[in-house]
C-alpha cells in the first residue's frame, strides 16, 4: 500500500493551505453554514469515536472544520486525516496509522487521528483493535466516520475496553443529522434568530423546559412573542419541508429557487451506492419505496408494504426497510405498549424519512419533473399534514435523547412511539419524560374541533398522564389541559 499522507495533510507543511480545500470554501461561501460542533463535542482523551450520518450531510466538512480549530490549539504535525475510499482491509488502516506515528515519532502531546468512510473497509474494527492493544492510540482521540449504522456502530460496539472511557453525557457514537429547523432559521433569518436569542430559546435547556411546560399542557408566554413572527416563520418552513436540513441542498434552494435535477440525481445516486455496498438488493428497496410514501404516518405492517410488489416475502421487506434505517433514509417508530411501558414489535410500525429532502428524492419519477412533485407535496392540504407529522417525528426524537438520562445507550426505536387505543385512536408520537409520557398529535388544519383531541384523551385514560400537544397549522393556545401549538414554533424547540 503505497501511503501519500501529504496529500491528505496539506497543513503540515503549510497551516494555511486548509483555507483553500474545495469544502472549506464551499461552506465560507454558503448561505447556509450549518455548524454542528455544539452537538459533537470531543473529549480530548484516549477515546474512539464514531461519527455515523447519511451520505453528503457534511461529515467530511465538519471534519475539515475540526482541523481548522485544532490547528488553532496544536501542532500541524499533531493532527493526521485520511479518507478510506479504496482501501479494502484493515491492515490498509494500520499501516497508515503506523506510517503516521512513525513518521513523526518525535512530536509531543495529544494526537487526534481522524479516520473518514472507514466503514468501506471490511471488519475495520479489527484495525483499531490492534492498534489500541500495541498501544499504539496511546495520547491519541481516534474519529471514525461512515454513512452506514450496521458498518460503523455494529463493528464498533464489538471493541469493549478498546475505546476509552467517556463522560456521562458524552456518547462514543455520535449522528450529524441534518440541521434541524431551529438550526435553519438561526442559520437563514437574522430577525428571527435575534429574537430566539433574546427570549432564551436558542438554548438547548432552555427549550427542553418550555417543551416540558408544553407536555404538562402549559404555553410558555415567550411562545406568544415568536407568534409573532408568524408569516416568516411559515414561509420558510415551506422551503425547509423541500430542502430539509442537508445544508447544500438548503443553499442551492435559497440562491436559485429550484433544485436542480442533478442535485437529485446525486442523491439518489448516493443512496444506492450506500445500499449496495451494504449488500444490499437495491432494485427490491426501490419496488418497495412507493408504498413507504404513500403510507406515510400511517402504521403498517411487512405484509402490507409487499403488496403491489413482486417482494416474495414479509422477511425481504423486513430487512428492505432495516437497511433504509441503518442508512439514515428512513426511520421507524414502534407502538407503545402502555401497560408494559415498552414497544410492540409485532404490532404495525410507522415509517417515515429522516429529513424531508430524501423523501422527495426517492419519490420516484423523472428527475427533471422531481422539484415539481416536491413542490406539489409541500403545497398539496393532502399531502402536506404527512410531511409536517414527519417533521414533528423527527425533530421529537431530538428532543427525546436531549432529555435522555443514559445518552450513552440511547436508541430511537427503543425511545419514541406512536400510541393507538383500543378504539383505534391515535396519538402520533409519545415518549417517556420525567415521571410521565410526552404526548404529541399532529393536526395540521385550521381549526381544532373536540375530536382532535381523543386520541390524547385516550392515553390520559389509560396511562394517568396529564396534559399532551397537539400541533396545529396556526393555533396557540390551551383546551382543557392540553397545549395547542403550531407547527412553525414547535419545530423551533428541537
Amino acid at each position: 500500500m503505497g501511503i501519500d499522507l501529504e496529500a491528505y495533510n496539506p497543513w503540515w507543511s503549510k497551516p494555511s493551505a486548509l483555507d483553500d480545500h474545495p469544502l472549506i470554501r464551499a461552506w465560507s461561501g454558503s448561505r447556509i453554514r450549518h455548524d454542528p460542533g455544539p452537538r459533537l463535542a470531543f473529549q480530548h482523551d484516549d477515546l474512539v469515536y464514531s461519527l455515523r450520518g447519511p451520505r453528503r450531510v457534511g461529515k467530511t466538512t465538519f471534519l475539515m472544520r475540526e482541523v481548522q480549530n485544532l490547528l488553532r490549539a496544536m501542532p500541524p504535525q499533531n493532527i493526521f486525516y485520511y479518507s478510506f475510499e479504496v482501501e479494502n482491509d484493515p491492515i490498509d488502516i494500520v499501516n497508515a496509522v503506523r506510517t503516521y506515528l512513525a513518521k513523526f515519532n518525535d512530536v509531543h502531546g495529544r494526537r487526534f487521528l481522524l479516520l473518514d468512510e472507514i466503514s468501506n473497509v471490511k471488519d475495520w474494527q479489527k484495525a483499531i483493535k490492534k492498534l489500541w492493544d500495541m498501544r499504539y492510540l496511546e495520547e491519541c482521540t481516534v474519529l471514525v466516520t461512515g454513512s452506514n449504522s450496521v458498518d460503523i456502530r455494529g463493528p464498533a460496539e464489538t471493541m469493549p475496553g478498546r475505546r476509552g472511557v467517556p463522560g456521562p453525557d458524552d456518547p462514543l457514537d455520535k449522528v450529524l443529522a441534518p440541521a434541524s429547523f431551529g438550526e435553519y432559521i438561526g442559520l437563514i433569518d437574522p430577525s428571527i434568530k435575534k429574537t430566539l436569542d433574546t427570549l432564551s430559546l436558542s438554548n438547548p435547556l432552555e427549550k427542553v423546559r418550555v417543551f416540558l411546560r408544553l407536555c404538562n399542557g402549559n404555553v410558555d408566554e415567550r411562545l406568544h412573542r415568536l407568534f409573532a413572527h408568524q408569516n416568516g416563520l411559515e414561509s420558510h418552513l415551506k422551503y425547509y419541508l423541500l430542502s430539509g436540513g442537508m445544508p447544500y441542498v438548503a443553499n442551492e434552494l435559497l440562491s436559485t429557487q429550484t433544485i436542480k435535477p442533478a442535485t437529485y440525481a446525486q442523491c439518489l445516486s448516493s443512496i444506492k451506492a450506500d445500499l449496495s455496498l451494504a449488500g444490499q438488493n437495491v432494485n427490491r428497496i426501490f419496488r418497495i419505496l412507493p408504498n413507504i410514501i404513500n403510507s406515510l404516518g400511517t402504521p403498517v405492517s411487512w405484509s402490507s408494504l409487499r403488496k403491489a410488489t413482486d417482494v416474495s416475502s414479509h422477511y425481504m421487506v423486513e430487512n428492505s426497510i432495516m437497511a433504509l434505517n441503518d442508512s439514515f433514509i428512513t426511520f421507524m417508530l414502534y407502538k407503545y405498549d402502555s401497560t408494559r411501558k415498552s414497544p410492540k414489535y409485532d404490532a404495525p410500525k410507522k415509517l417515515y424519512f429522516s429529513d424531508p429532502y430524501f423523501l422527495h428524492a426517492l419519490g420516484g419519477g423523472s428527475s427533471d419533473k422531481l422539484f415539481i412533485s416536491s413542490r406539489h407535496r409541500t403545497e398539496s392540504q393532502q399531502l402536506l399534514p404527512a410531511l409536517i407529522e414527519q417533521a414533528v417525528a423527527e425533530h421529537a426524537t431530538r428532543l427525546a435523547f436531549a432529555m435522555s438520562k443514559n445518552k450513552l445507550m440511547f436508541e430511537r426505536t427503543e425511545s419514541v412511539f406512536y400510541w393507538q387505543s383500543r378504539r383505534g385512536r391515535e396519538v402520533d408520537v409519545v415518549f417517556p419524560i420525567q415521571d410521565g409520557l410526552a404526548a404529541i398529535e399532529v393536526k395540521y388544519q385550521g381549526q381544532i374541533r373536540g375530536d382532535d383531541l381523543q386520541g390524547i384523551y385516550d392515553l390520559r385514560r389509560a396511562t394517568g398522564s396529564q396534559g399532551g400537544i397537539v400541533v396545529t397549522r396556526d393555533t396557540l393556545g390551551t383546551r382543557s389541559g392540553v397545549a395547542l401549538v403550531p407547527a412553525f414554533i414547535f419545530l423551533l424547540l428541537a
